[in-house]
């Protein structure tokens, strides 16, 4: 078993004995070195806070929000679309409140 008060190794040694990659005379050291011990369950503390957090699994459609799209396509069924004096077509809440809805579900579905 090496001498503990020997010359300790660096971080990147010390990373390499966390993900157990470290060579025999590393893991060695670092089982007999308490400072090493402590050193490389900080890093592996660091680790897990700087490990991503996976994004959220989307859910299907759900019944509520078919509802919700159901909804909005009945309340514009009509009038047709209306422009304004400069031939622009004006633009109607429910055609906001549709897209709004449409877009919620499609990004829950992707």
């Amino acid at each position: 078993m090496p001498d503990p008060s020997a010359t300790h190794p660096d971080l990147a040694d010390l990373e390499a004995a966390r993900t157990g990659e470290a060579p025999a005379d590393v893991d060695a050291h670092v089982r007999a070195c308490e400072e090493c011990r402590r050193m490389v369950a900080e890093l592996a503390t660091c680790a897990r806070a700087l490990a991503p957090v996976p994004p959220p699994v989307p859910e299907p459609i759900e019944a509520r929000d078919a509802f919700l799209i159901a909804r909005a396509l009945r309340s514009t069924a009509a009038p047709p679309s209306r422009f304004d004096v400069n031939g622009d077509r004006v633009v109607d809440e429910r055609d906001v409140e549709l897209a709004a809805h449409a877009a919620v579900a499609l990004g829950r579905r992707s």
